[in-house]
C-alpha cells in the first residue's frame, strides 16, 4: 500500500467515526427535545424572510398551546398562530434569521380565537438555517462539547502522566498471593477467578438483590 492510498484510507476512516459520531449526537439530541419538560418548536424560513414553517415541535409544547404536532407541520406559524405578528415574536424570528443573534422576547400576553395567555420565549438559529424557539422555563445544553479529541490523546511517557498528577498503579496478577487476591501463580496467569479488589470485593458488578416478599410477583426472571 503507497503512502498516498494510507493517507486516503486514513482519511476514510476518520470520515466515518465522525459520521457516526454525528448520528450519535442527533440521537441523543432527538431524546432530549422529545422528553423536555418545556415546550420548543424548529421553523423553517420560507420567502427570504417572509413566512416561517414548522418542521418540528415536542410534546410539552403540545400540551402547552392545545394542538398536535401532526395538525401543524409544514403549516405557516401565521396560520396555525395568527396573533403572532402582534405578539411581537414574529419580528423577532426575522431578525434572528438575517442576523443569527439569538434574542430573547420578554414576559407578553398572547391572545388569538384559540387561545389566550403569557409567554417568554427566547430565539436562536442553528447552523442548519432552523429557528428555533425556546420557553425560558427551559434549562438545557444543545451542541458538541469541547475537546472532542482528548480520547485520541496519548501521552506516550510514564512522566507526562506522574504531571498530571497520577501516581502508577501496580495490576493484581502481578502482586503476590498475599497481596491480592489475584496474585500468584505460574507465569502469567490470569488470577484464576472474576477480578476483584484487594479486599476481594468484584470490580464488575454483583448480584445484590436479596430474596424478600415481592418475589412472589415474579413470573419470569429477568434473564
Amino acid at each position: 500500500m503507497s503512502r498516498n492510498d494510507a493517507r486516503e484510507k486514513g482519511f476514510f476512516g476518520r470520515h466515518k467515526e465522525l459520521e457516526a459520531q454525528l448520528k450519535q449526537c442527533r440521537a441523543e439530541f432527538k431524546i432530549l427535545f422529545d422528553n423536555i419538560s418545556s415546550g420548543v418548536a424548529v421553523y423553517e424560513a420560507r420567502s427570504n424572510g417572509e413566512d416561517f414553517i414548522f418542521t418540528d415541535f415536542n410534546s410539552a409544547a403540545e400540551k402547552i398551546e392545545h394542538v398536535k404536532k401532526e395538525q401543524l407541520i409544514g403549516k405557516s406559524v401565521l396560520e396555525v398562530f395568527p396573533g403572532v405578528t402582534e405578539f411581537g415574536l414574529f419580528a423577532v424570528f426575522q431578525r434572528v434569521w438575517k442576523t443569527g443573534v439569538p434574542e430573547y422576547h420578554p414576559v407578553s400576553t398572547y391572545k388569538d380565537e384559540r387561545i389566550a395567555g403569557w409567554r417568554e420565549n427566547y430565539v436562536f438559529k442553528l447552523p442548519s438555517g432552523e429557528i428555533r424557539l425556546v420557553p425560558l422555563a427551559c434549562r438545557a445544553t444543545i451542541g458538541q462539547l469541547s475537546n472532542v479529541e482528548h480520547e485520541n490523546v496519548s501521552l506516550g511517557k510514564a512522566g507526562r502522566k506522574r504531571w498530571l498528577g497520577r501516581r502508577p498503579h501496580t495490576r493484581g496478577v502481578a502482586m503476590n498471593p498475599v497481596d491480592h487476591p489475584l496474585g500468584g501463580g505460574e507465569g502469567k496467569s490470569s488470577g484464576g477467578r472474576h477480578p476483584c479488589s484487594p479486599w476481594g470485593v468484584p470490580t464488575k458488578g454483583y448480584k445484590t438483590r436479596k430474596p424478600k416478599e415481592s418475589d412472589r410477583y415474579i413470573i419470569k426472571r429477568r434473564k
